[in-house]
Parts: structure tokens; C-alpha cells; sequence
């Protein structure tokens, strides 16, 4: 993705909180997807997966069996993939889901991924030690308070991220979307054209209020 494509901020407001909320009850059923990223969540599939949580629960699920019938444990897709994923730890819970799905978000406003490289190995090690470009150098017109959720999701330490999908989300509607009273290039036409209204409207008064008193 190219910063050229870049998906509008509150596109990216509304995907990353609706899939928050689909994995929040994956996680509740004891589920963690893993796998979360991009391709998993396409144009074509995100509606269903972000609208109706059953699709990514069940995704998880299938992910959850494929584990079972022995994958190994860190499997993810590298550049999604949370520090403790990459380090090979098995207690992975659903704060990985939140760091992969902090990985999407970044690659939506940005166009460009936290982490790159040739090889897992370096791609592992950047997750687990690197600090990632910051995201307001690279979608400076995001809303801060949605680039700070989303640098919480991307957060070295578990602890340190969203506790759970439901905050994530929760957190999310409280971002504010830019509304402007004023388009950039109309504000200082409308601006004046108000104005002028405004001063039409008093001076109307006065002069109705001044032909009132000199009638009387």
C-alpha cells in the first residue's frame, strides 16, 4: 500500500473498531486468531468479519484447529506478528490479536508496514526490540488521539496495550472525527459572506428601530 492509498482516518476508525469488537468475542470463547492481518482482512471479507463476529470467530476457530493438529506455536504472518509471537512464547493470549490488528491500523493510515525485512529472523527481531516509525510523522493529518490507540496497540509490553478488544473499541468511539464548519478553500469567501450578513441584519434593525422613533 502506497501513501497514495491510504484509507481516510475514519474509514480506519471504523474497521480497526469493528474488528476489535469481532475479536473481543473470539477471545471470549477462549479463542486468539494469530493470524490477524491485511489479507485477512480484505475489502471483500472485512464487512462480513467486521460487521458480524461470528465470521472471524470461526476464521480464529479454523486457525485454532490448524494449531491443534500441530503448527507450531509463534505461527503468524511476520510482519503481523506480536514481540511474544515472534519470541516463540506459548502463552499467547489476545493481546497479540491487539498488537497485529495495531500493525493494520498503522499500514492503513500510513501505507506502510512498522516493521520490514528479508527474513523472519530480522523481521523478529525489529518486533521484539525496535521502535517503529512514529505514525504521526507518517499520517500527519490523522487525528492524534487515534494515532495514540493506536500506538498503544503496538505497545513491546502486553501489559502496556489494550487490556482487551472491548477497550480498544470503547476507546475508539471516543475519537473524535474532524468536522470542519469551513471547507480549507471556501472558509475565507464564507467567512465574509457571513459577516456581511450579519451586518446587513443589524444594520436592518437599526434603521427599522431609527424610522420607529422618528415616527412617533
Amino acid at each position: 500500500m502506497r501513501r497514495d492509498r491510504t484509507i481516510p482516518a475514519s474509514e480506519v476508525q471504523r474497521i480497526v473498531r469493528d474488528l476489535a469488537l469481532a475479536l473481543d468475542s473470539a477471545h471470549a470463547d477462549g479463542v486468539v486468531h494469530r493470524d490477524l492481518k491485511a489479507e485477512n482482512a480484505s475489502s471483500s471479507s472485512a464487512e462480513a468479519d467486521a460487521r458480524n463476529a461470528h465470521g472471524l470467530r470461526c476464521r480464529a476457530l479454523a486457525l485454532a484447529g490448524s494449531r491443534a493438529r500441530g503448527r507450531v506455536d509463534a505461527f503468524g504472518t511476520p510482519h503481523y506478528m506480536s514481540p511474544e509471537q515472534a519470541a516463540g512464547e506459548l502463552d499467547i493470549d489476545g493481546r497479540s490479536d491487539i498488537y497485529s490488528l495495531g500493525v493494520l491500523g498503522y499500514y492503513m493510515l500510513s501505507g506502510e508496514l512498522p516493521f520490514d525485512g528479508h527474513t523472519f529472523e530480522s523481521l523478529a527481531a525489529k518486533h521484539i526490540a525496535d521502535a517503529h516509525a512514529p505514525l504521526a510523522s507518517l499520517a500527519p493529518d490523522a487525528p492524534p488521539a487515534l494515532i495514540d490507540v493506536i500506538d498503544r496497540c503496538l505497545q513491546k509490553a502486553r501489559e502496556l496495550r489494550w487490556r482487551t478488544g472491548r477497550d480498544l473499541a470503547d476507546a475508539l468511539a471516543l475519537v473524535a472525527t474532524r468536522r470542519r464548519w469551513f471547507g480549507a478553500k471556501l472558509a475565507p469567501t464564507t467567512l465574509f459572506r457571513t459577516k456581511i450578513v450579519a451586518e446587513l441584519a443589524l444594520f436592518a434593525a437599526a434603521m427599522r428601530a431609527v424610522f420607529k422613533w422618528t415616527m412617533i
